[in-house]
């Protein structure tokens, strides 16, 4: 198959809501974390992108995370993490599929392994923005009696063992008629929890050019295939 064909049919496949919540939240490289949801009864994509590092999230590096992130998710969220299992985030991004706890009156549970940044050294005070979404809103996962991300049996940067992890912010999700994003119940009231900003439309930051060149990160290996 050509190039030019390859990358029509990546331009043209039609766009789909693959996530239904996504929310920002401060991790730290080399660093594990404990996720814990509800055991549905299907399937859920998970998709980690690193934002940015630094004192304050850079809205527009968000923006184009989001606008491609449904294509990526379409793509690249085929590989499977089973319930008690590790997932590797070893680049700056990874989505896998969500396997269930076989228990279904028990929760299901994930390591997030951070992986170190090659060449980049974590500079005091700065932190590192992570983008989570999810296939589901958070009212569907969430469950009351569990924080969904803590700090693992290890300090992880500057967070204690042990400690919940929480939202920076929340995306505003458009879900035409069925809002799953911003509702938590028990004790988990993320209601209170900021939207996440989007850029200003002068300023130039969300360019549909990057969005583009995100959700087709990853097919430079398979087209050299062909070359």
């Amino acid at each position: 198959m050509a190039l030019r064909s390859l990358l029509f049919l990546a331009m043209a496949a039609p766009a789909y809501a693959a996530y239904e919540w996504y929310g920002v939240v401060k991790l730290a490289h080399s660093s594990e974390y404990d996720l814990t949801i509800k055991t549905l009864d299907e399937t859920m994509n998970l998709y980690i992108a690193e934002v940015n590092e630094g004192a304050t999230l850079d809205v527009g590096k968000l923006d184009t995370i989001v606008d491609g992130a449904a294509a990526y998710m379409q793509t690249y969220c085929g590989t499977q993490a089973a319930h008690g299992t590790e997932i590797e985030v070893e680049g700056t991004q990874k989505c896998v599929e969500l396997t269930m706890n076989t228990d279904t009156t028990a929760l299901s549970t994930y390591e997030i392994h951070i992986g170190a940044h090659a060449h980049r050294r974590r500079l005091s005070g700065d932190d590192v923005y992570f983008a989570i979404f999810a296939g589901h809103g958070i009212a569907e996962w969430e469950d009351s009696s569990a924080h969904f991300l803590k700090c693992g049996a290890a300090a992880c940067g500057d967070v204690a063992a042990s400690a919940d992890i929480e939202l920076e912010c929340v995306g505003d999700v458009d879900h035409a008629g069925h809002d799953h994003g911003r509702r938590l119940s028990g004790d988990h009231d993320h209601e209170t929890t900021a939207t996440c900003a989007k850029p200003s439309l002068s300023d130039g930051a969300s360019k549909p050019v990057a969005a583009v060149a995100l959700a087709l990160a990853g097919l430079a290996g398979g087209l050299a295939l062909f070359l």
